[in-house]
């Protein structure tokens, strides 16, 4: 799994020497890929970095014809999206997709939201996209800070040796979570979610 927070930054921000590194580095590895599986799980959606192809089929009826600056706003799977890569446009699965050039496309990254033109209403949509980061030099910062809030509280649960302080600091760090990201998991409203995704990662 690839670290969107290095040992040392996780070691800086609990205040411990920087002499236990290599004595704590399998430990705290453990930690931050525990706390990163977590933060995927109070989001839905992973952050590590991966690839999607989304077919979408946005009927504007179902919002009455409502359309927001006159965009259809699709809701992806996933979070944190990077470029979009290619789009095509049909008018049934049946008939053969045209290519549509990628400045049609906007993209909010961070809410997993992507709105394209209102003329494609009741098309099928195909987009491939990026999503998620790479490593710790690019990762989000809410994503990095979430991480280096939760990595330490089960850090220290591997300490205690009851099952009630692992659970009470399992509840901690799922509520520290969902209050970190409350605003990115607002995504409701006048959008269109996929009629299929595939992921793959990197």
């Amino acid at each position: 799994m690839a670290q969107l927070v290095t040992v040392l930054e996780v070691i800086k921000s609990m205040g411990m020497q920087l002499t236990l590194v290599d004595e704590l580095t399998d430990t705290i590895t453990s930690a931050i890929e525990k706390a990163t599986l977590r933060i995927e799980s109070e989001l839905g959606s992973p952050v590590r970095r991966g690839t999607a192809l989304a077919l979408f089929h946005p009927v504007s009826d179902l919002h009455l014809g409502v359309s927001p600056d006159g965009l259809l706003t699709l809701k992806a799977d996933h979070l944190f999206l990077g470029a979009v890569t290619s789009c095509t446009v049909a008018p049934s699965l049946a008939d053969t997709a045209v290519a549509h050039d990628l400045s049609e496309v906007i993209v909010i990254a961070d809410k997993g939201l992507i709105k394209v033109p209102v003329e494609w209403d009741e098309q099928f949509i195909r987009l491939s996209y990026f999503f998620g980061f790479t490593d710790s030099t690019a990762v989000d910062t809410m994503v990095k800070q979430a991480i280096l809030s939760i990595a330490p509280l089960i850090f220290r649960s591997t300490q205690m040796t009851t099952e009630a302080s692992g659970a009470s600091n399992g509840k901690e760090s799922g509520a520290l979570a969902s209050g970190m990201f409350g605003k990115l998991l607002n995504r409701s409203g006048f959008t269109y979610p996929p009629v299929s995704t595939t992921t793959t990662f990197a």
